[in-house]
């Protein structure tokens, strides 16, 4: 992203600010830390429904055969 121009912590805090994404690090706004298994995990958690409705998707309106994948 940075070799074309955008800078992540924007998109970050822009995607946060549109309720995109949740964050639980103070520190680093649009970030969002996990614990599993005594394993610390860094990223971004994305409300899949919210970034889905922003794109205008929606699967009501997709034909079941659109969902098959093609078998090669």
């Amino acid at each position: 992203m940075k070799d074309e121009g955008f800078s992540p912590s924007k998109i970050k805090q822009e995607w946060l600010d549109h309720g995109i994404i949740v964050s639980n690090d103070k520190k680093r706004p649009g970030t969002h830390r996990i614990i599993r298994e005594k394993n610390n995990f860094v990223g971004i958690r994305i409300i899949r429904s919210t970034a889905e409705e922003l794109i205008g998707l929606n699967y009501d309106n997709i034909d079941e055969d659109d969902l098959q994948l093609d078998e090669k």
